[in-house]
């Protein structure tokens, strides 16, 4: 996260709390920026001083989740170093607070496609190597079946409020994953 002055960490705060709690009752096309700031004690101007509108703010807000995920992806090596799926969804879990934002019904974001997608050449690779007779349709089919349905499965637990642990998920979305790796001729 950026440094910022505290007064400004403490109304953006303020704001994106508000922002989530109206994602409780309604989509983020029906919030309006007299409802976030009613709900951050703010007025309309501090509210324009930092974004937009809605969804300039949710925009703000995903690009610094997406940021702290490329952060701690681009600290790994190779591919097959790359970050595993549990510390994906530890990454989600930490950021659970953003969940609603991210996955919520009235929530308005494909930041895990994002994500998921920037290994896609990576997997790509890896799935050609696992299965060399397969051509470059059925390649990008299967990436793409093992990405929408991590974000799937992701969503759903989030959804369900992470009640199951992280390992519990990491460990069937490595498993239904490598199973498609593993049945494709």
């Amino acid at each position: 996260m950026n440094k910022e002055d505290r007064r400004v960490r403490k109304t953006k705060n303020a704001l994106i709390n508000s922002l989530m709690k109206l994602l409780d009752e309604k989509s983020i096309k029906s919030v309006t920026v007299t409802d976030i700031c009613d709900g951050a004690d703010v007025n309309r101007s501090t509210f324009y001083q930092y974004y937009s509108n809605p969804f300039d703010m949710l925009e703000q807000i995903e690009a610094e989740i997406y940021r702290d995920f490329v952060n701690e992806w681009e600290k790994q090596g190779s591919y097959e170093e790359k970050m595993p799926v549990s510390t994906w969804l530890e990454l989600i879990y930490l950021n659970r607070g953003y969940s609603k934002l991210i996955f919520g019904e009235n929530g308005y974001s494909d930041i895990l496609i994002q994500l998921l997608s920037r290994s896609d050449h990576e997997f790509q690779e890896q799935i050609k190597t696992l299965n060399p007779k397969l051509d470059h349709k059925d390649i990008e089919y299967i990436s793409d079946y093992c990405t929408y349905g991590t974000v799937a499965i992701i969503t759903k637990w989030a959804n369900g409020g992470f009640k199951e642990s992280i390992e519990h998920i990491a460990e069937m979305i490595s498993m239904l994953n490598g199973n498609a790796l593993r049945t494709f001729p």
